[in-house]
């Protein structure tokens, strides 16, 4: 079932898919909007629940770089 609110509602408690639990959300025109949970987690990577491997530097001479040799 889908939560509507009225237009004057700016945050509202819903269940977030993504959290799997009932979090508060933002209130847009009467629908729930995004979770502030998930909100504070992609804003600061450090917090639990986001884990992304830090990018690697190749060079020019890696040899996974060179094709056919």
């Amino acid at each position: 079932m889908k939560n509507f609110f009225t237009k004057n509602t700016v945050e509202a408690s819903c269940w977030c898919q993504i959290c799997r639990r009932d979090t508060m959300h933002n209130v847009h025109g009467g629908r729930p909007d995004a979770c502030q949970e998930c909100l504070k987690r992609l804003e600061n990577p450090t917090l639990p629940g986001i884990i992304e491997p830090e990018p690697e530097q190749l060079d020019i001479f890696h040899k996974e770089n060179h094709v056919g040799r």
